[in-house]
């Protein structure tokens, strides 16, 4: 058997003294990839609240238009002053509503086989979570987690909503639709609902709150 040529010894030594450096630089690429993938979430989170509190913000903005397009119908004319009281009455009831209201936001969600997680953000005021389904017929999915008779879900804190699909197959296939109702009351006791609605492709939207009942004083 000849013996290998020096050449290829320290071809061998460089190679196995490579490797280590190779990996090292596999594991940096990797954390730096992580680290990305951790700044680019934060910049969604802040990106997600900062849309919620425009919409929060554009909408008193909005009332406060239409009390002042109210005043200016009043002081032209006498004969609208009447019903124009009963606007601004009105008006301050939707500035009340508004100031108390909760309202919730759908940060995205999660699938695993048969499981799917909803994150849900209240960017409003404190809810109290009554009920929550799938109003969808029939039913496709099985709301997993509990929130009691009134749960308590405070101003800028998140819930997991945890359903699995009725028929127990994974996420994708075959198809599914779902409407998830969220039912919930304000500090005050006035009944509002969201609705969370998405099929197979992720693709889920939330609708704005809706008063359901308003609690008269």
């Amino acid at each position: 058997m000849d013996s290998p040529k020096w050449t290829d010894v320290v071809i061998a030594i460089a190679a196995i003294i490579a490797v280590p450096g190779a990996i090292a630089g596999f594991i940096l690429l990797f954390k730096k990839d992580k680290n990305k993938q951790e700044q680019i979430d934060k910049l969604v989170d802040i990106a997600t609240k900062i849309d919620a509190q425009n919409t929060i913000l554009q909408e008193g903005n909005n009332l406060t238009s239409e009390q002042v397009n109210v005043l200016r119908g009043i002081a032209f004319s006498q004969m609208e002053a009447s019903e124009g009281s009963m606007k601004l009455a009105d008006l301050e009831k939707q500035k009340y509503l508004l100031s108390i209201r909760p309202r919730l936001f759908l940060n995205g969600g999660k699938r695993s086989g048969s499981e799917i997680r909803f994150f849900i953000e209240n960017f409003g005021e404190d809810a109290f979570i009554k009920n929550v389904k799938d109003i969808h017929e029939p039913p496709q999915l099985i709301i997993r987690s509990e929130f009691g008779t009134k749960y308590e879900f405070k101003k800028d804190s998140y819930i997991n909503i945890v359903t699995n699909r009725s028929d127990g197959n994974v996420y994708g296939a075959p198809s599914l639709e779902f409407r998830i109702l969220i039912e919930y009351e304000d500090k005050a006791g006035n009944l509002y609902q969201q609705i969370i609605s998405g099929d197979s492709t992720m693709r889920s939207t939330i609708t704005d709150p809706e008063l359901v009942q308003y609690k008269a004083n």
